[in-house]
């Protein structure tokens, strides 16, 4: 099985697991499964382990390992085709289209008969990079960088609708920001492909974009402008917007300029 059309991928068999892999990192690939990868998720390079989520940051790469929550969710799971597989192909798609996010480098599915049970993303990492979280709340109202990143992180979202992606969960958590001030978007659960996305789609994509500038303090009416201007920059002509869907919808951040 191929993770894409480009015929990029080869397959790789490793501790009773079928991985595939880039083909160009094919070599460091099983050197890094013979070494660093053995017991990655029980070693200190945890970033992340939540139930039916843990990741793990190693020789350059973020490795997330998903598995079923306790209860009916195991059944659901099981059930349900490779979220590791549709998230690689999705990252290459975005990525050949312009759009901002971590290359894939590998990806794994493992199945119990039918079910699946565990599954692998392998992705590059991006050093030096902060979740946007993080910089939003270090920006304080009035500080001269703060409407820059207002603009990208709209325009990001333009981005996703320019190459014909739906993004219904683009919050400040699934964005990295870059040593250069460049935005990445991270997990592709929220992400869809629509070739033309339509009007209304495109403004439900706002919520999560709204609802993060006001749960960050950031609601106030330059900011909201400043997203505008980005997403309005980078998005197709036909889905420009007047006012940022879902303004009225969350309580105004402190610095309200309105």
């Amino acid at each position: 099985m191929s993770a894409g059309s480009s015929g990029s991928w080869v397959a790789m068999h490793s501790g009773g697991v079928w991985w595939q892999v880039r083909s160009d990192l094919r070599d460091r690939f099983r050197l890094w499964l013979d070494g660093p990868f053995r017991g990655l998720f029980e070693s200190g390079s945890l970033v992340k382990d939540t139930p039916g989520s843990r990741v793990a940051i190693s020789e350059g790469w973020v490795v997330k390992l998903g598995t079923a929550r306790r209860g009916r969710s195991r059944w659901r799971y099981g059930l349900r085709l490779s979220g590791a597989r549709r998230a690689a192909i999705l990252a290459e798609r975005l990525l050949s289209a312009g759009v901002p996010t971590p290359r894939p480098v590998a990806w794994a599915t493992v199945r119990a008969g039918l079910l699946r049970v565990r599954e692998y993303l392998v992705t590059e990492e991006e050093r030096g990079a902060m979740a946007l979280t993080r910089r939003m709340a270090a920006m304080g109202p009035g500080e001269a960088e703060r409407a820059g990143l207002a603009r990208r992180y709209g325009a990001l979202l333009g981005l996703f609708h320019a190459a014909g992606f739906s993004n219904r969960d683009l919050k400040d958590e699934n964005i990295l920001v870059r040593g250069d001030g460049g935005l990445v978007a991270i997990d592709m659960d929220g992400v869809t492909r629509c070739f033309r996305v339509p009007r209304a789609r495109a403004a439900r994509d706002f919520f999560a974009v709204t609802r993060s500038l006001a749960l960050n303090g950031w609601g106030d009416t330059d900011t909201a402008r400043a997203v505008l201007e980005g997403y309005n920059s980078a998005a197709p002509a036909r889905l420009r917007m007047d006012e940022l869907p879902y303004a009225g919808r969350f309580s105004v951040g402190p610095g309200d300029s309105a």
